[in-house]
């Protein structure tokens, strides 16, 4: 029975232990937050334990930090050494009532955003958190969303834990999930009606899941026709 608890205990404190590495090794991010109310924030962000446990600090090395309530917030832009931005929302989905912390990857007639059930994983994808050196060292050689390629976005997409796709039909306030190619073949039809074309690709499965930025790109291009 002693060696039984003992287990246990010895279980629950290496469990605590990580998570609290876990939060410790969540960096302060160069960066903003724009407030509902206008307002903007610039300095440093950083997520807690959750991207609804937002940290703020006006510079890097102040000791105190602020503590942003998530429900007041438009969003959080963060900087790249490049100088590029990754911007991120919290927006309401086709899943459930509650919000979902997105990352804007592209825009046009539709929008597309990327999420993770790793919050942690989207916002730090660059940055190794169990070795905080890495993360003063984090450099990246693109200059920002708006410049990367399909390929480039792809192979950053690779470094986040599960990650999903999101439109944003403009038509309707939730942004809809696209989980698999069936739902994306199932929807095309709907999606991108006024592109018979890109809808009879989609669902001769010359193109799919992985071509979703192909996919919105040549939607946006086709609308414009």
């Amino acid at each position: 029975m002693r060696f039984i608890f003992l287990f246990f205990f010895v279980i629950m404190m290496s469990l605590d232990i990580h998570a609290q590495l876990e939060m410790r090794h969540n960096p302060y991010i160069k960066g903003k937050i724009v407030l509902k109310n206008d307002s903007i924030k610039s300095g440093f962000v950083k997520l807690d334990a959750s991207a609804f446990r937002v940290r703020y600090k006006a510079i890097k090395d102040q000791k105190s930090k602020e503590k942003i309530d998530a429900k007041t917030i438009e969003s959080i832009v963060i900087v790249t050494p490049s100088g590029g931005e990754r911007t991120f929302y919290y927006k309401q989905t086709d899943q459930d009532k509650f919000p979902k912390f997105v990352e804007l990857l592209s825009t046009g007639k539709y929008d597309l955003y990327l999420y993770s059930p790793n919050e942690a994983s989207l916002y730090y994808k660059d940055v190794d958190r169990s070795n905080v050196s890495d993360y003063l060292a984090y450099t990246r050689d693109m200059e920002g969303l708006g410049h990367y390629s399909a390929e480039e976005i792809r192979k950053e997409v690779a470094k986040i834990v599960n990650p999903k796709y999101l439109l944003d039909l403009k038509s309707s306030d939730p942004l809809y999930f696209i989980y698999s190619n069936r739902k994306l073949r199932k929807n095309a039809p709907n999606y991108f009606k006024d592109c018979p074309s890109l809808v009879s690709r989609i669902e001769s499965k010359e193109l799919n899941l992985d071509d979703i930025l192909k996919i919105i790109d040549l939607y946006n291009n086709c609308s414009k026709n």
